[in-house]
């Protein structure tokens, strides 16, 4: 059985070592390599309909595409808030040719997914032992079923693995330099590029009094500073989007259901007990959750125990807090008829508390044959969720075809002027990306 942390001391390089490397640093590297490339293949498969590489999503054409044609556009704001991520990914698509754009889209957002799911397999070790439960939080960047709906192969929604991969490079014990610049550059990504990653603040200020080695600090200034320059241009910008109406009763029964529900059933199976059951889904699921993460609190002593409560917590603050400055009546769920509005904050938030429970796995004092009983049927269940949803329909599916759009582009530019205008439509219907004739050429 492993030994229990202190509740102070384990917040320290010292307390949380370092396991010694099995493999030398080049095969590290090429299993690295393979697992990025695998995560990001899986990600562009999983979409029926129309191949995700043959679509555009919404913002992905017009704002981060078209907006970043030079790199003085990098730091326009959108929606409030600074989106360097983004913006840069929409910079790199506008080096390849048009017709290649919905192409190019895919793997860049792909790539920076995957990366994000390596990012946190590394930095979990020193919290996580199990190397299952790391694979699990690291490939669930990629087969988590809520994140097939917004998530993948748009470089507008790279900002919420990178959220994920934030949170884990705060958690994370920096044993060495490379790992707390790894970390610290993670954090100012993150930070310059979704505004929910001053959610965080409370979280770092609470581990920055308790852990005062050198490394970590590197990783909390970095972050600190990074969010005080969101914090400066959300200040300055001129956010003109709508917001909705937000009923605070409403926040913990769409949690309980779009959040608890799809973690215990994943979205297929979710959307027909909730046909069936409505919010008796949110309660059960509640339920089990509030006895199971119970369970695991009172097993488990000293800094995982906090960290894992912590992780949870945020869980719940973060997707509470998102969809309040959204306006929960846009998240409301209809009765016989489940539409998973809002899947992307619905994503972070299962992340953040498939790693909380992780965490007061690897910390529960339990024998040993209990403890890797529990790990193989909680592995086994998000295989089979994630296995069961891994295909499925999103709004992309339907179209329209971006090769289709540009050919037709070309083909009504034949005898146009270089500079005539045309329309390209991109998915959901009523978003387009505005050419000259001159670029379809």
């Amino acid at each position: 059985m492993e030994p229990v942390d202190g509740a102070a001391g384990a917040m320290t390089p010292e307390a949380l070592p370092e396991q010694t490397p099995r493999y030398p640093a080049w095969a590290r590297w090429l299993l690295a390599v393979a697992a990025v490339l695998a995560l990001a293949a899986l990600q562009a498969f999983r979409q029926r309909g129309v191949h995700a590489w043959d679509t555009i999503w919404a913002e992905d054409g017009p704002i981060f595409y078209q907006g970043t044609r030079s790199l003085g556009s990098l730091f326009h704001t959108y929606s409030g808030y600074l989106e360097l991520v983004p913006r840069t990914l929409g910079w790199i698509v506008n080096r390849v040719p048009v017709d290649q754009v919905s192409r190019a889209i895919t793997v860049t957002a792909a790539l920076t997914t995957a990366l994000c799911g390596l990012a946190v397999y590394a930095f979990s070790g020193t919290l996580v032992r199990s190397p299952w439960l790391r694979v699990v939080l690291g490939v669930s960047v990629a087969v988590l079923p809520a994140a097939l709906y917004e998530n993948l192969n748009s470089i507008t929604n790279v900002i919420w693995p990178l959220l994920f991969a934030n949170f884990w490079a705060l958690l994370a014990v920096p044993t060495n330099r490379r790992r707390s610049v790894l970390g610290a550059t993670v954090c100012v990504l993150s930070a310059l590029s979704s505004v929910l990653a001053l959610l965080y603040l409370p979280v770092t200020a609470l581990l920055a009094w308790k852990r005062r080695d050198r490394e970590s600090r590197i990783v909390f200034v970095a972050f600190f500073v990074a969010a005080a320059v969101q914090g400066l241009f959300v200040l300055t910008a001129n956010d003109q989007s709508p917001k909705g109406t937000t009923h605070p009763a409403d926040l913990l029964p769409i949690y309980s259901v779009r959040v608890l529900g799809s973690g215990f059933l994943g979205e297929d199976w979710l959307g027909r007990a909730w046909n069936h059951l409505g919010f008796g889904v949110g309660a059960i699921a509640g339920a089990a959750a509030v006895v199971g993460v119970g369970l695991l609190l009172w097993r488990t002593r000293g800094t995982r125990r906090c960290l894992g409560a912590l992780a949870i917590g945020q869980s719940v603050f973060t997707y509470a807090i998102a969809i309040a400055l959204r306006g929960s009546d846009g998240f409301k769920l209809i009765p016989d008829d489940f539409v998973p509005t809002g899947a992307r904050f619905a994503t972070v938030a299962l992340w953040l508390l498939l790693s909380g429970v992780a965490i007061l796995l690897t910390g529960a004092r339990l024998p040993a044959v209990v403890r890797q009983v529990c790990i193989v049927l909680f592995v086994a269940w998000f295989a089979v969720l994630a296995v069961h949803d891994f295909r499925g329909v999103n709004s992309r599916s339907d179209g329209p075809s971006w090769a289709a759009g540009v050919a037709a582009a070309h083909a009504s530019c034949r005898d146009a002027p270089p500079g005539r205008v045309v329309e390209v439509p991109i998915s959901p219907p009523g978003w387009s990306i505005r050419l000259t004739c001159s670029r379809t050429a």
